[in-house]
Parts: C-alpha cells; sequence; structure tokens
C-alpha cells in the first residue's frame, strides 16, 4: 500500500507540479521539493532535442555519421524541441490550475 501510495504522488508530481504546492504549509514541501528535482532531472534526460538527452543524442548521431549535423538541422530541432517543452507546460500548468479550482 505504501509503495502504492509514494508510486502516485511521484506520477502526480511528474504529471501536475502546480499540485505539489497547492494549500499546504512550506515544511510540508520539503519531501516534495526533492522530489521534484528527482523528475527534474529525469525531464532534462529525455530525448528531445533543446534539453541534455537531445544533445546526447544529437552526439550519438555524430559518432555514428562520423560528422557533425548541419547548423540548420540543430537549429531547426532544437526549436521543435522548445515548441514541444512549452506546449507540456502549457498543458500541466493548466490541468493543475483547472484541478485546483475545481472545473
Amino acid at each position: 500500500m505504501i509503495k502504492w501510495i509514494k508510486a502516485t504522488m511521484f506520477l502526480t508530481a511528474v504529471l501536475f507540479p502546480a499540485m505539489l504546492f497547492a494549500g499546504t504549509a512550506w515544511a510540508d514541501n520539503v519531501p516534495s521539493d526533492r522530489m521534484l528535482s528527482v523528475n527534474l532531472a529525469i525531464l532534462n534526460l529525455l530525448p528531445v532535442p533543446i534539453l541534455d538527452g537531445g544533445h546526447l543524442v544529437f552526439l550519438a548521431i555524430e559518432a555514428v555519421r562520423g560528422r557533425a549535423l548541419s547548423l540548420e538541422t540543430r537549429a531547426r530541432a532544437s526549436q521543435v524541441g522548445l515548441i514541444f517543452i512549452l506546449a507540456l507546460m502549457v498543458w500541466a500548468l493548466t490541468s493543475d490550475f483547472l484541478r485546483i479550482s475545481g472545473n
């Protein structure tokens, strides 16, 4: 039962970051701060071009090809990655605020 609660809290923190701090005291959020830090580290390693995981993918592609991708290709991939990350943030925060407000 405890493992299930911890897993549920972890998934809630990943999907709904604003829910971590809704209506609680600062001292109650210390474990949540740690969980948020771990979540950010995991998200940073996703293979999205603008994140560190995306840069690792670029390095792997360069290693396989034997030469670097063109600057234009890297720039376009980074733009797509930025749009993806911004859309994900808007979706997650909108879901949080709708859930907090009761809609």
